[in-house]
């Protein structure tokens, strides 16, 4: 659901990210509150809607998954980044269906983009962990694992949301008090 992908992110410069929406347009933001208590509102492209979690990394970049939806369906599912000043660029539209859900994403020690994608149209139990390479971006390297299937999916779906939101706490409460 849509509060999976609304968590915070805390980037190098202790800058706290979200995802938030103008209920009178109705469209999507990036949100900015910095160490001084500043909030700063960046707008997404009208009809674009957040498909990951926003996802800082060494370089300051934070990271992000979104496309368009046409009657509750992605028609795309594109790689975004979004500096610390709120330009948003759009990289890349990633090899996977209009059915597939990004169910939890991180980058990894190694520099890439881990996601955890789900597809229940086609196959119960489709559940794969693909891997975006950031440092190739004109020719990404995406690579998906083999679909699990029943006890291991749930326990992988479960994992990851336990997991990141240990991490994402970790990291928050570790940089207040550093």
């Amino acid at each position: 659901g849509w509060g999976l992908r609304s968590r915070l992110n805390v980037d190098q410069s202790n800058n706290i990210w979200f995802y938030s929406v103008n209920i009178n347009t109705p469209q999507f933001m990036i949100t900015k509150y910095d160490p001084s208590g500043q909030l700063e509102n960046f707008p997404l492209s009208e009809g674009l809607f957040p498909q990951s979690e926003l996802l800082s990394e060494q370089s300051g970049k934070v990271w992000f998954i979104a496309g368009n939806a046409n009657n509750l369906q992605f028609t795309e599912h594109k790689l975004y980044s979004i500096n610390n000043a709120g330009t948003i660029q759009e990289h890349q539209t990633l090899d996977l269906a209009n059915e597939d859900i990004i169910t939890s994403s991180t980058i990894g020690a190694d520099g890439n983009l881990w996601m955890l994608v789900s597809n229940f149209s086609t196959e119960p139990n489709d559940i794969r962990v693909v891997k975006v390479t950031l440092d190739k971006l004109e020719n990404p390297i995406i690579t998906p694992s083999a679909p699990k299937s029943g006890s291991t999916a749930i326990f992988m779906v479960i994992a990851s949301l336990v997991l990141t939101s240990s991490l994402l706490f970790s990291t928050f409460i570790h940089k207040r008090h550093i």
